[in-house]
Parts: C-alpha cells; sequence; structure tokens
C-alpha cells in the first residue's frame, strides 16, 4: 500500500512541475483566466499531494502504533505457564521451607525439567507377529507407575547417590513419557492406568506432567494422582483436596495408595489418614487403587463396607487368598491380577535387564502353567471384576519397549489360555467399565 502511494505521490509532483512549466513569467501581474485555471489546478494537485503524504505518514504512524501495541500486547500476555503454574508451592507438613530467592530462575528450570521429562515423540510403528493361537486383541495395563522427576536443587546437576538411585526409572534422565506413550503403542496396549507421583513438595509441576501428559497422548493414559510423602504412602485428606484443586477433573483416580516398601509408615487401611482419602474420592468421584499387605481382610472389609460407592482396586498377594470371597460379597471391589511371573518378581524390579529377558525366555513354558494353575480359577470365577497388568516401576529399564513387548507377548499367551468369554473382558474390557470409558 505504501508503495503505491508513493508512486502517486512521484506522478502527482511530476504533473505539478510541467503545469509550473506551462505558468506565465511571474514578473506579469496580469492574470488570464487560463492562469487562473493553472492556479487553480495547482492548488488542487498541491492538496492532492499533501493529501496523499498526510495519508502515507498516517498510515506509517498506525502501522507504528499497530506494531508496539502488539509487541506491547504479547509481552504483556502472560502465558499458560504463569497463569496456571505456581512452581514455587510445597504442601509439604513439618518441613522448613527454603524460600525461592529467584523465582524466574526457580520457574525456568522446572519448566526444562517438565519439557525434558516429556521428551519429543518419535515413535516407530513395530509390527508385531504373534502365533496364532495367542489372544490378538488390545490390552489395557490396569497398573502402570510414571516415573517421578529428579527434584535436586534448582541450578545444581542432578548426581545420583548410589548404584540403587542410578537405576531408578527418572523422568528426563533415563525415560520420558514419549518413551513410554510409544512403548504402551507398540505392545498394542490401548490405554494404562497411570499413577502420577504428586510429592508435596514438587505438586504443581508433578501435576503439570500428568496434565501435559493426557493432553499429548488422550486416551493412552488414564491418570491417577498417587501423593506420597517421605514417611506415608499418602497426604492428609486437606494436601489431597488442594493437590486436586491445581487442576480440578484431571485425575480420574485415586492410587497406588497402600503398603509400600519405599516409606517406612505404612497405617492400615481402614487409619484416620487414609479414611480422609476415600472421603475425598468420593467426593470428587475418583475410583481407588490400594495395596493391602497381609492379613489385612478384616480392614479391607470394613472399609469397602464403609465406602459402597467407591469402586476398589486391589492386588498383592497380601489379599489374593480373601478376594474370592471379598468380590462375592461386594460389588465395589475389582482384582488386578498383575502378579503374573512371580518367580521372576526380583529380577524385574531390581536384576539384571538381560538376565531377566533370559530367565523368561527359557522358562516360558513352566512360568506360564504356573501362573494358569494360580490365576485360572479366579478370573473365570469372577469375569467381571479382574484385570491385567504389568506393575512396571521400580528399574529403568521397565520402560524399554523390548521389554514392553516381551511382557504383553507372556501376558498374551496367558489370556490365549482363559476362557473365550472371559479373554477380553481380563484384558481390557473391565478396567474400560471400572473407570467408565466403556
Amino acid at each position: 500500500m505504501k508503495k503505491h502511494l508513493l508512486i502517486i505521490l512521484l506522478i502527482t509532483l511530476f504533473l505539478v512541475s510541467c503545469s509550473q512549466e506551462q505558468i506565465p513569467n511571474e514578473e506579469l501581474e496580469i492574470t488570464t483566466p487560463k492562469e487562473a485555471s493553472i492556479e487553480s489546478e495547482e492548488s488542487t494537485d498541491t492538496k492532492a499531494t499533501e493529501a496523499i503524504t498526510d495519508t502515507i505518514e498516517e498510515e506509517t504512524e498506525s502501522e507504528t502504533t499497530k506494531t508496539q501495541s502488539e509487541e506491547t500486547t504479547k509481552a504483556a500476555e502472560p502465558t499458560e505457564e504463569t497463569i496456571n503454574l505456581d512452581f514455587t508451592l510445597n504442601l509439604a507438613e513439618d518441613q522448613d521451607i527454603d524460600e525461592v530467592d529467584d523465582i524466574d530462575l526457580h520457574n525456568n528450570e522446572w519448566l526444562d525439567r517438565i519439557e525434558t521429562g516429556m521428551g519429543e515423540y518419535n515413535c516407530q510403528t513395530q509390527t508385531i507377529n504373534l502365533p496364532e493361537d495367542y489372544y490378538q486383541g488390545p490390552l489395557i495395563d490396569s497398573h502402570l507407575h510414571i516415573p517421578a522427576m529428579p527434584d535436586h536443587e534448582v541450578g545444581e546437576p542432578y548426581e545420583p547417590e548410589d548404584k540403587e538411585e542410578e537405576n531408578l526409572p527418572l523422568l528426563g534422565i533415563n525415560v520420558d513419557m514419549a518413551k513410554i506413550a510409544c512403548t504402551l503403542k507398540n505392545e498394542g496396549t490401548i490405554n494404562a492406568f497411570a499413577f502420577f507421583p504428586i510429592y508435596p513438595e514438587i505438586p504443581t509441576q508433578a501435576i503439570e506432567i500428568a496434565k501435559r501428559t493426557t493432553t499429548e497422548y488422550e486416551y493412552q493414559f488414564i491418570p491417577f494422582i498417587m501423593p506420597p510423602t517421605a514417611t506415608h504412602p499418602t497426604v492428609e485428606k486437606e494436601i489431597l483436596e488442594e493437590m486436586l484443586s491445581i487442576n480440578p477433573d484431571l485425575f480420574l483416580g485415586l492410587g497406588e495408595i497402600g503398603d509400600s516398601p519405599t516409606e517406612p509408615i505404612n497405617p492400615k487401611p481402614n487409619d484416620p489418614l487414609y479414611i480422609g482419602n476415600y472421603q475425598v474420592a468420593q467426593d470428587n468421584n475418583l475410583v481407588v487403587m490400594y495395596h493391602p499387605a497381609d492379613n489385612q481382610e478384616k480392614e479391607i472389609e470394613e472399609v469397602i463396607k464403609q465406602f459402597p460407592n467407591v469402586k476398589f482396586l486391589v492386588h498383592g498377594d497380601g489379599i489374593e487368598q480373601d478376594i474370592s470371597s471379598l468380590m462375592d460379597k461386594y460389588p465395589n471391589i475389582y482384582y488386578s491380577a498383575d502378579h503374573l511371573l512371580e518367580d521372576l518378581v526380583d529380577l524385574f524390579r531390581e536384576g539384571d535387564k538381560e538376565e531377566f529377558i533370559s530367565e523368561l525366555e527359557q522358562n516360558w513354558d513352566s512360568l506360564l502353567k504356573e501362573d494358569i494353575r494360580r490365576w485360572k480359577d479366579l478370573i473365570e470365577d469372577h469375569p467381571n471384576r479382574t484385570m491385567w497388568g504389568t506393575d512396571r516401576s521400580d528399574i529403568y529399564w521397565n520402560y524399554d519397549e523390548d521389554i514392553g513387548l516381551l511382557l504383553t507377548k507372556y501376558a498374551r499367551a496367558f489370556i490365549a489360555e482363559l476362557d473365550p468369554e472371559v479373554q477380553e473382558k481380563y484384558a481390557y474390557e473391565n478396567a474400560e467399565a471400572f473407570i467408565g470409558i466403556s
């Protein structure tokens, strides 16, 4: 537009110049009709020139103002992180909370950790060749722990304290959400009950991982809030409520909570700490994943009677002998039969990856036979309330794609041994019904 106006201005000036050459000598004081006409045209042309010049200046000024306005708006407009995230929030009880000296540095580093923890999704599709007699359908993993982010001091590099910590899965260090999503996709796991660890020291950061994951990988991860402390498997009711308020309606479940080897204090299922948690779950329409310890069937029964509108998913050998009778009596208790490969559980949790693969492949038939003996009757007797899962959690290679493919191949061999009427229910349909997405 500016260029066109400049051309018009130059043409107008040229015409004016030509007109001025025809004007008689200025010494003549007589003004003829022709001269009067020329003067009139000159006046008109001059006004037109001035108008064009004014238009250009006004447009230039307008565009400059517009650009400045846009830059101001862009600079003043807070980002989503600025609006919603407070990385200085610390909900930990009984701890001295240090004030953040440089909030910008603190927030920026945590944003970097979140981005690194999410990773870049560049998933290469793998073709799975299964024996024809294996179960071929979808799977939902009812027990998948999401690794935590490292919470070392801002401004300092991450350094593992020992070999055990070096082997821990940590987002942005040795695994990321993109890798986990790709593993699930290629192994044929369409959804997973994803237990996101929300520590009270870094609640906003941890919840941001859960939010971004469920946004970027819609329907692939079903988010559960898992809020352990340094001493207990969960937080007090009021802190749990505050955590949930950071991003309302994000989580569909609470858990895994209950007996844990990583926290020194493990209250019983009917302890006031847990009762408060169940109340929050009921108020927010959350299902609950609970891990009972040995000999806690009476306390579990008390809880499921007290909260008939809360659906409980339990797992583990601590409740294995009593789960059938509990499911017979109460419609709100479900069981994740995810302890396949029990003989290899120590290797799976803290052993060498190649040794685990070797032991599984060499003992495939005997392991499968034992799992069929152990689980087939329970699953078929309660076909609508048992689910498959992996309990991946303790060591970084649990999330490797080759491990995922191997675990699901074994699961498909196991599922194929169940009654055909039960196979899809155990593989994924019961999980969908439990969480309410069927």
